[in-house]
């Protein structure tokens, strides 16, 4: 009885605190359990209820409102610190956020750079603020996302509902490998976000009112959390049994071994905690645009007051004994004493030093090893768990043959033998990178990218290898995906066709070639347009380039020509690739041969029609063909009727009668006519074939206008098809509802007419301009003309001779003003001849019409090549283009005041074609119209004196001739450059080549 009354006085005296979880009862609070199942709570005097949290209920809320003691909660701990809240953080548990973002692998969502425009759920955005600094750090900004609270479902992931779902490392991973579904990790610390997790924490109130119950707490749950992480079993045991954890035992299993790669308890003290990381932490939350302002540890750590007065003590006997050594070092010589204060400073610099590389070591993604001259490991990084899902200790415990996948094992072997070479010989060597492929805990391997140098002792001997290993598994998938992609492309059953802007061939790939016959070597940098066969109207073309060239996709069929000459089908789709600034770089077009499936449908409809030409014999044969002409009629897709001579319906199949809305039943007996709409009656032609069926010659075949029984129209293609059953006339109607067909082309046509219509009326305005700029200068000719036979005229120089001239001179200025315009007029037809013409005859030409205006002005011209070089093309245009030129550089020489003004016109032979160089002495071109902005449309060297055109128009005659026009310029002048093409028939009377750069 006293026994159990010292009982109930003890129980009655331990004081009671309250713990308030972040989640429900699972493996990542182990400590606490610990703590209470072991009894160290009760040992420290504590009546400890640890109470689960559920979705919406927040630990730091809980604590702060004084609903809970202690409190268990992540980074939103230190956020609610900057915004002034009173939190004060015990110890870390997590030395590392298990906190990620999942997503699926099927979605291909690699970095999160790709999470701009998904839908990413996160729990709490403002807890989270290492999700949200790494997606900053990846150039995305926030608003670019959409990011949904957390439904706390991981189906929402599974099924594709969200893109990126947050996660623990410790948890959902497992949940995912059991249903079999592929993800991929978004982990923050790859990207340089590294946030402790999971703090103990409680407010400034209770510390202020109660630190020793704070200290003699935080000192309990601690060593809990000691005896869980060495006793995982039993912890799963005490979860399953006491706590009603309905997790599996693996999942727990995978959930402790999980967390002590981001616990690290043999290496970090459990619960340690860096002010550093701490302000570090602060200063992410400002980048991520959570906080501002500057951040103050001061009261944000615990210190307990026996802790400090422990620590007091023990300063206290090491100021004592620091004074008894004082004591005897006065004792020794000066130089003793800079001795060892030298020492001393060299101490604290290894400390440091070595604090820092713990540090770095402990905190880096990538796996930091030590190896000694026989190849054993002697030191390996915590973050190896999370490459290979294996602790420091299991690796380093491991053989060759467990660390290394077989394919890799020749190449580490054969840098251990060179290692050992190199040491033995003493030679010094930069660091080597290697790849090596190794094996994971869950049986997939990973590839690292390493990276190791030899590390020497002070007498310069080897005495291992330090090395750097990094997780490239995502890039070689990357390099695996390209490499099977363009497998894929050589290997595909369609032909793929590759063109640059201009329509030059860069790539095909082995089906054009087994398809068309032509090898790539004989199409590369060569025009689609070697595969027409003529078959299309020359509108076809038109129509499917000037869609091609507008960025929009082209599909339909098309029938080319192969290299033998063979006619084949193809169904095409082309499309256009763009460059990051949206400007077209190449096309691309896939083409399936459907030359057998046109046979098919050629000979569907000759069934078709066969079968409406023979309906006659087949209805007067015996019962049993009636049956399988029943069968027939029956199942068939298009509406088929017989009509009787007054226009009714005798038969019907079920087809025909869907198409109106009526059962095959309803239709026997009604009047062909009761069904046309009012809107589109037939033409009495029409209607005269209906009403007299027997006198039909032919089978007549049109569109006709139904009403359903809805009201609904129903535009039908009808075939009639005359007929005599048992001596009576009638007649066979099969139609078929095309009014979605019908709307679709009538859509396509009021496109096509318009886009049509819009490049007419820019033809005719960029034809009018061009009109005006080239009667310019002939008029300007035949006024200089006049003004000198006035002028003549006046002074009584005029006489015959030089009127007979000058009228001369005068009607071939009005000729070529003639010829220009009809040129003009029939310059983009398709069908203008080309002629064979002499190009220096044509620039001598050229030259005498101007020559009033050039000696007006001193300007000099000088021609040279030979006259029997002739080309094939358009002689009148290539004039314009001439006469454009030489305008330009007569303006140009008027505006600079050239001395000596010269225009030098030089025919030369370069790289097997015929090459004119334009050159001047007009002091250039300024650099910003160059090379190509001179040549588009209203862009003038003469500013707002110019039209723009000129240059403009000459390229596109130089190209539709197939040729080049280009230009340099220096400090004399500027030199067009033009190019006639090695093909269509260049002709040439003796001219030597010459190379021309």
């Amino acid at each position: 009885m006293l026994l159990v009354l010292g009982l109930v006085t003890h129980a009655f005296s331990l004081e009671v605190v309250n713990l308030q979880l972040r989640w429900y009862h699972q493996f990542q609070f182990a400590g606490y359990y610990a703590a209470e199942q072991m009894g160290y709570y009760t040992d420290a005097g504590l009546d400890v209820r640890i109470h689960a949290a559920s979705p919406g209920l927040n630990a730091t809320r809980q604590v702060l409102e004084g609903k809970a003691d202690f409190g268990v909660d992540n980074s939103g701990v230190l956020y609610a610190r900057m915004q002034g809240m009173p939190t004060v953080v015990l110890a870390a548990l997590f030395q590392h956020s298990p906190s990620v973002l999942l997503t699926r692998a099927q979605s291909h969502i690699l970095s999160p750079h790709q999470l701009a425009g998904r839908k990413v759920m996160i729990t709490d955005p403002l807890a989270e603020a290492d999700l949200l600094a790494m997606i900053i750090r990846e150039g995305v900004p926030l608003e670019k996302v959409e990011i949904i609270t957390s439904s706390f479902n991981l189906g929402d992931l599974v099924s594709g509902q969200v893109d990126a779902y947050h996660a623990y490392l410790t948890n959902e991973p497992f949940s995912l490998g059991q249903r079999g579904v592929d993800y991929h990790v978004l982990n923050p610390r790859t990207y340089g976000v590294d946030f402790y997790s999971d703090f103990l924490f409680t407010s400034e109130e209770m510390l202020r009112q109660r630190p020793d119950t704070v200290e003699r707490f935080r000192n309990a749950s601690l060593r809990g959390w000691k005896y869980a992480m060495a006793n995982p079993d039993q912890v799963i045991d005490w979860l399953q049994q006491v706590y009603g954890v309905e997790k599996t035992r693996e999942h727990l299993a995978f959930e402790a071994e999980a967390m002590r790669a981001l616990i690290m308890p043999e290496l970090i003290p459990i619960g340690h905690i860096n002010p550093g990381r701490i302000q570090y932490m602060a200063q992410t939350f400002v980048e991520a645009g959570l906080s501002d302002g500057e951040f103050d540890l001061d009261g944000f750590l615990f210190t307990g007051p026996n802790l400090l007065a422990e620590r007091m003590e023990r300063y206290r006997q090491q100021f004592a004994l620091m004074w008894g050594i004082i004591g005897l070092l006065l004792l020794l010589a000066t130089a003793l004493v800079l001795l060892l204060r030298r020492m001393k400073l060299i101490t604290q610099r290894l400390e440091r030093s070595e604090e820092q590389y713990r540090l770095l070591a402990e905190n880096a993604t990538d796996v930091i090893w030590v190896m000694d001259m026989q190849g054993k490991f002697t030191y390996i990084s915590p973050s190896v768990f999370q490459l290979r899902g294996y602790t420091p200790d299991e690796v380093m415990a491991q053989s060759f043959d467990e660390v290394v996948c077989a394919g890799s094992r020749e190449v580490v072997l054969r840098g251990l033998m060179l290692a050992n070479e190199l040491a033995a010989s003493g030679q010094e060597r930069h660091p080597v990178y290697e790849y090596v492929e190794q094996p994971c805990r869950d049986g997939s391997t990973v590839w690292t990218e390493v990276l190791a140098h030899l590390m020497y002792d002070a007498n310069a001997k080897a005495v291992g290898i330090l090395g750097v290993s990094r997780d490239i598994t995502q890039r070689k998938r990357t390099e695996d995906n390209l490499r099977k992609l363009s497998l894929a492309v050589e290997q595909a059953p369609v032909s793929i066709i590759i063109t640059n802007a201009v329509g030059q061939i860069e790539y095909v790939n082995p089906k054009f070639e087994e398809v068309t016959g032509f090898s790539a070597s004989d199409v590369l940098g060569r025009n689609p347009r070697i595969l027409q066969s003529q078959s299309h109207p020359d509108t076809f073309y038109r129509q499917m380039w000037q869609t091609i060239a507008s960025g929009s996709q082209w599909s339909g069929e098309i029938r080319n020509r192969r290299k033998n000459g063979e006619l084949y089908w193809e169904q095409a789709t082309i499309s256009s690739i763009r460059d990051g600034k949206g400007a077209i770089t190449h096309y691309v077009g896939i083409k399936e041969d459907i030359t057998i499936r046109k046979a098919h449908e050629q000979m569907q409809q000759n069934f078709r029609q066969e079968l409406a030409l023979q309906v006659e014999v087949e209805v007067a044969r015996n019962l049993e063909s009636q049956k399988q002409f029943q069968v027939l009629f029956e199942q068939n897709p298009e509406g088929i009727l017989i009509l009787n001579d007054d226009g009714a319906f005798v038969k019907c199949n079920p087809a025909a009668a869907r198409m109106l809305e009526y059962e095959p039943d309803e239709m026997i007996g009604t009047l062909i006519w009761s069904l046309q709409s009012v809107r589109a009656p037939l033409s009495p032609l029409q209607a005269a074939g209906l009403a007299r069926p027997v006198h039909a010659a032919e089978p007549a075949r049109f569109e006709w206008l139904l009403v359903a029984r809805s009201g609904r129209e129903v535009l039908v293609d009808v075939q009639m098809v005359p007929f005599h059953y048992d001596g009576k006339p009638q007649l066979l109607c099969i139609w078929r509802d095309i009014t979605e067909l019908k709307q679709l082309q009538q859509e396509r046509d009021l496109q096509q007419a318009i886009v049509v219509q819009q490049a007419k009326m820019a033809e005719l305005g960029s034809m009018m301009g061009a009109i005006v700029h080239q009667w310019h200068q002939p008029l300007n000719n035949v006024s200089l003309l006049i003004q000198d036979m006035q002028d003549r005229y006046h002074s009584d120089e005029l006489d015959a001779d030089i009127l007979d001239e000058t009228v001369e001179r005068i009607l071939k200025q009005f000729q070529f003003m003639s010829r220009t315009l009809d040129d003009f007029r029939n310059f983009f037809k398709p069908s203008r001849q080309v002629e064979s013409f002499s190009i220096v005859q044509c620039v001598e030409e050229v030259v005498d019409l101007m020559k009033p205006q050039l000696q007006k002005q001193g300007l000099r011209v000088e021609i040279g090549g030979d006259r029997g070089v002739k080309v094939m093309g358009y002689a009148s245009e290539f004039k314009q283009v001439i006469l454009n030129l030489l305008s330009n550089a007569r303006d140009a020489h008027g505006v600079h005041g050239t001395n000596d003004p010269y225009v030098n016109i030089q025919l030369e032979w370069s790289r097997g074609k015929p090459v004119l160089l334009f050159s001047d002495n007009a002091g250039g071109i300024h650099p910003d119209l160059l090379p190509e902005k001179l040549f588009q449309p209203f862009t003038s060297t003469r500013g707002e004196h110019g039209t723009g055109i000129g240059l403009s128009l000459s390229r596109l005659i130089m190209k539709k001739m197939g040729g080049t026009l280009r230009v340099t310029s220096n400090a004399p002048g500027a030199c067009f450059r033009i190019e006639f093409p090695e093909e269509g028939g260049v002709v040439t009377e003796g001219f030597q080549e010459t190379e021309h750069g």
